[in-house]
């Protein structure tokens, strides 16, 4: 991830444990505790991913939200809360967020969930699996086949139609 991921929480606490676990894990990343610090740093450079608490004093982490979609929809925002109600969750997304997580979680789980926005923001597909190959033909770990242009192919079917 070249531009950089920011975590926007107002207790230090928390945004420091995000800034730490997402820096142990070779992401660039910088934490500010509200909107207005945040805006400030996305007029410098617009990052990759951002990380919004919802309960953030003055202006709250939806029209954060609303306002970073508005001027890309190419950053990636997971809102990171204590508001696990289905309404905010509901809010959240629909105001631009891209996934939504609920506090407490489980460090690897939102590490997921980062490493699939930033997939999804930067149009980059995962690395396909390794294949098998027996005799002439290989198949990948999701059923999908190949053959050489001269081996017969009416004997053999797709195994998946998501090939």
């Amino acid at each position: 991830m070249d531009r950089g991921a920011v975590v926007v929480e107002d207790e230090a606490a928390q945004r420091q444990m995000l800034v730490d676990y997402l820096g142990k894990q070779n992401f660039r990343v910088s934490g500010v505790e509200g909107g207005a610090t945040l805006r400030r740093l996305v007029e410098r450079e617009l990052p990759a991913l951002v990380l919004l608490d919802v309960g953030l004093p003055g202006e709250d982490g939806f029209a954060l939200a609303r306002g970073l979609r508005e001027r890309s929809g190419r950053i990636g925002i997971i809102m990171v809360t204590a508001a696990a109600d289905t309404v905010d969750r509901v809010v959240g997304l629909e105001t631009g967020a891209d996934d939504y997580i609920a506090k407490p979680f489980e460090p690897r789980e939102l590490l997921a969930r980062v490493k699939s926005v930033l997939r999804r923001a930067t149009g980059a597909t995962p690395a396909a699996g390794p294949r098998v190959r027996m005799g002439r033909r290989s198949i990948s770990r999701s059923g999908c086949w190949s053959t050489p242009a001269a081996a017969p192919k009416r004997r053999w079917r797709r195994a998946s139609s998501t090939c």
